[in-house]
């Protein structure tokens, strides 16, 4: 065969397992990154060699390439590229163990692993996808041949029809591109994801979150630091109403409230509840509209006259110890992207203060270093 028909007939081929690809998986896929994105959960990529290249190169355009101004932009992470880190995993363990014992530190509930693995029977990928499962991620898998033991355990499979790894490796990056650009065009004709406030006051805001985390620090009575927490949340975000409540065994108890009348009762933890789904999940949650919703505890005194509010657990030891809740009693204002990331932001930095020993005080309660 000559050079110029090995070329034509190598692009033959790669044109034809192409116009094999069914859209419908394919747009699938699409829709849970985007899901992903929407909920601004993190996005780990991990693979090995062609496709470790593959979750470099993709990484970078979901960070880069997608950005549409005016609008949030993705977190995505590959885990081959810390060289350090693998080579410490795989020499002092084994190699197969390079992206589970990375997901163990960072992946939690909610977010998205994505693995290449054109055999879709690299161990290490099926650690990562297994751990991800197990700890409540979405998975996806970039696969080919017959689709493997990844695609098999993976709950999302793009699967390319192909027994050349060269092949399958050249239609997995093509069509990471297509989703690149196809999350793009979402991201700039969907408003949810608009970045209201400038980057400015955005910094101002998380800059007033860090010095209400000072003083919640430098408060020793545990009394005082329940009572105090709703108020720093309404000062530091700007919500008309703050809640806090404390997990208990079987259910949520409120502890103090800002703007907010007080609840005895607690909210149980078996009851199909937005706030029983945050605790449980460990991610944010926004209810645009509590009118008529079946899923808000409206019963609840403290939720007479809420319209719309972000629930964000604050997490200890993989599990949250407190939900934080911010919201708005006028109709005319609603929760916005940049509320629900500044009440994260609140959430993961406040668990510092909220679970520093206290020596001092007997009844140190849920923020005890145990």
């Amino acid at each position: 065969m000559t050079t110029r028909n090995f070329i034509l007939s190598y692009l033959s081929s790669v044109e034809g397992i192409l116009k094999g690809i069914q859209s419908d998986k394919l747009e699938q896929i699409i829709d849970v990154i985007f899901a992903a994105y929407k909920r601004d959960q993190q996005i780990f990529l991990v693979g090995n060699g062609g496709g470790a290249a593959t979750a470099m190169h993709f990484t970078c355009d979901l960070n880069k390439t997608a950005i549409v101004p005016g609008r949030r932009r993705m977190r995505a992470m590959s885990l081959s590229d810390n060289t350090s880190l693998v080579t410490a995993w795989a020499n002092d363990t084994q190699y197969t163990n390079i992206f589970g014992e990375q997901l163990v530190n960072f992946a939690r509930p909610g977010d998205l692993v994505i693995g290449f693995t054109a055999s879709g029977m690299s161990v290490n990928i099926l650690n990562a996808i297994a751990l991800a499962n197990e700890v409540g991620c979405t998975t996806i898998a970039f696969v080919g041949f017959d689709g493997g033991t990844v695609g098999a355990i993976a709950h999302h499979v793009l699967h390319i029809p192909s027994n050349s790894y060269q092949h399958i490796e050249d239609v997995h990056l093509l069509l990471c591109h297509v989703i690149t650009n196809a999350l793009q065009e979402r991201a700039r004709s969907d408003e949810s994801l608009s970045t209201e406030a400038s980057s400015d006051a955005f910094e101002e805001r998380s800059r007033r979150i860090s010095y209400a985390t000072q003083v919640l620090a430098a408060e020793r009575s545990r009394s005082n630091r329940l009572r105090m927490v709703p108020e720093q949340i309404a000062r530091t975000i700007g919500f008309e109403t703050a809640i806090l409540f404390e997990v208990e065994d079987g259910g949520l108890r409120m502890a103090s409230g800002y703007n907010a009348r007080d609840g005895a009762s607690p909210i149980d933890m078996g009851e199909d509840y937005y706030e029983t789904e945050a605790v449980r999940e460990g991610r944010t949650i926004v209810v645009a509209d509590v009118e008529d919703d079946p899923r808000v505890p409206a019963g609840h005194p403290a939720y007479t006259s809420l319209q719309s509010y972000v629930l964000a657990p604050v997490m200890k030891d993989n599990r949250a110890v407190a939900l934080l809740i911010g919201g708005y009693t006028s109709e005319q204002k609603a929760v916005t992207p940049r509320d629900e990331q500044l009440l994260r932001l609140f959430a993961y930095s406040v668990r510092g203060a909220l679970t520093q020993d206290e020596k001092d005080d007997p009844e140190s309660g849920w923020w005890a270093v145990s």
